[in-house]
């Protein structure tokens, strides 16, 4: 009798397709009463363990031992960690005397030589594993960036004609937005896009941390703040405009014009990010960034777009569902980061490595793009 659990909602989001029906968010565990006390003398089971900062953990080790529960974590520690502090995983493995059971099967991929490459990048063997994948093919070159993602586009628009669920992933989002700008036209062009489309304000976070957030100097008019959180001022979702910088904070104005003063005490609630306006039609795939839960959405879900209506200023989801007028964390999902790729298993994928990928790749982020398909896979450089 177990209770499974996830940092994201893209690895919640495999489990609930593996059958785990009682899956759910480890943020979720930790802020309802009601889950700590439904685990009480079960197994609490952490999928991608890796992801925990060390304040989860001490969480959940907490209310596990409140309740009498036993914590088992599933992870693999060369693959991404928490953007917050601590890599609570490894500190486990390596400091704490807890038993450890190693994994020694690959069973995503089905066929043999891609287990094989699999298991080459979890060795650490990344020179090995390149090669191997330019003798099987996998390897798709072109001459230039604008080639890259032209070809790159065209084999996601194809796989989405012919039904074949495919995952991109592309490390930096610099990169995902130039994909983004080739996929659209290419997705219209095969009649997969509608022609009206609905011009919506989001946020580009500029992940800041915790302490950058209170260098005030740094801020400058018409950047934004969007809210993680509920504050008394602001909605969790809702973005609120940089209009004055202060010694002391920021002066910011609400999206129904209601301004509020913002000190270091807030930092926690925000992330900062630019403004930017995107055009959304009908068969647009969006990424929610953050949480809203009047409207259901979770950090991480995908929401298909079945209808937009410009007179209106409507965008309605294929579940029904709406993106608010206020709700500002969001962006195109046609393709993710190797950080919010992570938990993710599709029957194909597709790794896009421009300029600044082949410059600044760090090994986990090969590693985690390269493993995340059941049938099929190509590598774009």
């Amino acid at each position: 009798r177990f209770l499974p659990l996830a940092p994201t909602t893209r690895a919640r989001d495999a489990m609930l397709a593996s059958g785990l029906e009682q899956a759910d968010t480890v943020q979720r565990f930790l802020v309802s009463e009601a889950m700590q006390a439904q685990a009480a003398g079960r197994v609490v089971l952490i999928d991608e363990a890796g992801l925990l900062s060390t304040q989860q953990l001490e969480q959940l080790t907490r209310i596990a031992t409140g309740v009498r529960a036993r914590l088992l974590l599933v992870g693999d520690t060369k693959q991404h960690y928490s953007v917050q502090r601590g890599d609570a995983l490894r500190n486990v493995i390596r400091h704490s005397g807890t038993p450890v059971v190693r994994l020694a099967e690959v069973l995503r991929q089905r066929n043999d030589a891609d287990r094989r490459f699999s298991r080459l990048l979890a060795t650490g063997a990344v020179a090995e594993a390149f090669g191997f994948a330019d003798r099987r093919g996998l390897i798709r070159e072109a001459a230039d960036d604008n080639a890259l993602f032209v070809r790159a586009a065209e084999h996601y628009v194809g796989n989405r004609i012919r039904g074949i669920e495919t995952l991109v992933v592309i490390p930096f989002w610099e990169e995902i937005e130039r994909f983004n700008a080739h996929v659209r036209p290419a997705l219209r062009q095969a009649g997969l896009l509608g022609e009206a489309e609905v011009t919506r304000e989001a946020v580009k976070p500029l992940t800041w941390t915790e302490e950058q957030k209170i260098h005030w100097d740094q801020y400058r008019p018409g950047d934004r703040l969007l809210f993680a959180r509920d504050t008394r001022f602001f909605k969790r979702g809702v973005a609120a405009e940089v209009i004055a910088v202060l010694p002391d904070g920021l002066r910011v104005r609400g999206p129904k014009g209601r301004e509020a003063k913002i000190t270091r005490k807030q930092r926690a609630a925000f992330d900062v990010g630019r403004a930017q306006s995107l055009a959304v039609s009908v068969g647009d795939r969006l990424l929610i960034r953050g949480r809203e839960d009047d409207a259901g959405f979770a950090n991480g879900d995908f929401k298909d777009v079945a209808q937009v209506d410009s007179v209106a200023d409507r965008i309605v989801f294929t579940d029904g569902k709406e993106l608010p007028r206020t709700f500002a964390a969001w962006t195109y999902g046609h393709a993710l980061t190797s950080y919010r790729s992570q938990g993710s298993t599709s029957e194909e994928s597709l790794l896009v490595l421009g300029e600044v990928a082949v410059r600044a790749l760090a090994r986990r982020q090969f590693y985690v793009g390269n493993t995340r398909y059941r049938g099929a896979h190509a590598i774009y450089l």
